[in-house]
């Protein structure tokens, strides 16, 4: 009866499947074997640790370009083109037909393809991404096999990378969106945005002229405040905005980066800013002067 080959045989690098390409000394011997060759119990062991190590070399690819994108992003002037760089080269990688040369190089990657490593890329995301194929890993190496090329990650690693770090970078853009959407929404709940809103769409001045006492004709700020619901929050960037006082730290009209946002909010919802709000802006206390 023919010997049947173990889970310890595979993983001591004694025998190598014949689905993984290999590299030898002259001399060397490999013994190649198929799944016939172990005991049942065993190719269900080998192929579950296969698995654990094709995802363990896809995730340690995705630490190193994760890593180095994040770094150029943060240095990067122009972030989103940067972002968009990445996005497109790894659909060309994956998808796009590639010129029958020697080595196939991508603008702004790390590395160039051979034309043959570049197509089993593009075969491999095509039949295990797209057309839904099950993944077969028998390719994969023991750490310990001593016939394993390792100069280069194999194509299938690397197209399961570049699939996952597409993903990766859609997700990120989602990720970019959402943070700037989320701090929008912060600054649009604080108080400060909105009396801030009320003086550029002119409901305040409404208020204003609701609320006269006086003489002077001064509106009362508390009564507004009560109007709109908060008084003891809201009064005071209300009497501050109105007096445009440099008294506190509660005159909107004395601080660029909210006068920027709320501008940049009535722009994006088609808001009419009215005359009285870039008055306001004008007549801001000169040692916090705002430009227009």
């Amino acid at each position: 009866m023919r010997k049947k080959y173990t889970f310890d045989d595979w993983w001591n690098g004694d025998v190598t499947l014949i689905y993984a390409s290999t590299v030898s000394q002259i001399g060397e011997e490999i013994t190649r074997v198929d799944w016939s060759d172990f005991i049942d119990s065993d190719v269900v062991r080998i192929k579950a640790k296969q698995q654990e190590i094709f995802e363990k070399k896809v995730q340690d690819l995705m630490n190193r370009y994760v890593n180095e994108f994040k770094r150029r992003y943060k240095a990067s002037k122009t972030k989103k083109r940067l972002l968009h760089i990445h996005r497109r080269i790894c659909k060309q990688i994956m998808f796009t037909t590639a010129p029958p040369q020697d080595v196939v190089f991508f603008p702004h990657w790390t590395q160039g393809f051979e034309y043959a490593y570049l197509t089993d890329i593009q075969q491999w995301v095509s039949e295990s991404y797209v057309n839904g194929q099950p993944m077969e890993l028998g390719f994969i190496h023991s750490p310990l096999s001593k016939f394993e090329d390792d100069k280069l990650p194999d194509s299938r690693v690397y197209a399961s990378f570049v699939w996952e770090y597409a993903n990766w970078l859609n997700n990120w853009l989602k990720s970019e969106t959402n943070d700037s959407l989320n701090i929008q929404r912060i600054d649009e709940e604080k108080l400060w945005f909105k009396v801030g809103l009320l003086f550029a769409n002119g409901k305040m001045d409404v208020l204003f002229e609701e609320h006269k006492v006086g003489d002077k004709n001064a509106p009362n700020c508390t009564e507004v405040a009560k109007q709109l619901g908060n008084p003891k929050s809201l009064r005071p960037y209300i009497s501050e905005s109105y007096a445009n006082t440099n008294i506190g730290d509660k005159n909107i009209f004395s601080q660029q980066k909210k006068i920027d946002a709320i501008i940049a909010y009535c722009n994006k919802h088609n808001i009419t800013i009215v005359e009285s709000f870039h008055q306001r802006i004008n007549k801001a206390p000169k040692t916090l002067k705002i430009k227009k």
